[in-house]
């Protein structure tokens, strides 16, 4: 079960899992068409494709690196 979270919901598994055991996961991420996605990610976007265009390669640029670190936050482990 995925308990709901504005920036980072949390998997809630039924029971412990054992070391050595497998889990499999499937995540369906995106935000939709392009005005549902936040502005910052919008503008990391534009700033990331300007840079492209000048010729500065791929990787982001601080600016947008910036605009994007909100949203990085991912997090796997246990609760209690």
């Amino acid at each position: 079960m995925i308990e709901p979270d504005g920036h980072q919901p949390v998997a809630v598994m039924k029971h412990a899992i054992n070391e050595g055991e497998w889990v499999r996961m499937t995540v369906h991420a995106g935000f939709g068409d392009w005005p549902d996605v936040p502005d910052a990610l919008r503008q990391a976007v534009l700033l990331m494709a300007e840079a492209l265009d000048a010729g500065d390669g791929p990787g982001l640029v601080p600016m947008a690196e910036a605009l994007v670190a909100p949203f990085r936050n991912i997090r796997v482990g246990s609760i209690g």
